[in-house]
């Protein structure tokens, strides 16, 4: 900022021993050194500050851009669920109309899944007493027959 050669120092120095005099030049030095040390902070919190909009700015712009492509991505994902649905619609449309006007082989087979099967009376369960008297019985009829000349 300010280039101040040492020679320049001395004279300030000589024209403030002799403007201001040797018994106050120690606190006017003082009050100098405070001064300058509080313009260099406010100095440096202006910057800071400036530096902080700065940031503020450019994270305001990221976000404005992050909204942007997340309404395109939405708007792009709306119509694609649009065409999908659409698509759905008319393959129901299509479906629904072959289940409405059938063709012969159609209607043979709404019969086929009204068939309950052939008519079949099931087989007695017989208890195990009852198939061992069964069993005696075929066992004691062929001993009759080898029995028989």
């Amino acid at each position: 900022m300010f280039e101040i050669s040492i020679s320049e120092l001395m004279v300030l120095a000589i024209v403030g021993l002799v403007v201001v005099g040797p018994e106050r030049l120690p606190k006017v030095a003082r009050a100098a050194g405070l001064f300058i040390g509080r313009l260099r902070r406010y100095a440096n919190d202006v910057k800071t500050d400036i530096e902080r909009e700065m940031r503020l700015d450019e994270l305001k712009k990221a976000r404005t851009e992050i909204e942007d492509s997340m309404r395109r991505f939405k708007g792009d994902l709306d119509a694609e669920f649009r065409h999908v649905e659409r698509t759905l619609d008319a393959s129901a449309e299509s479906i629904g109309a072959v289940f409405e006007s059938p063709s012969d082989e159609l209607k043979n087979l709404r019969d086929f899944q009204d068939w309950d099967g052939p008519e079949t009376t099931p087989a007695p369960e017989e208890t195990p007493m009852e198939a061992e008297k069964t069993a005696a019985a075929a066992s004691s009829a062929e001993a009759a027959k080898n029995d028989a000349p």
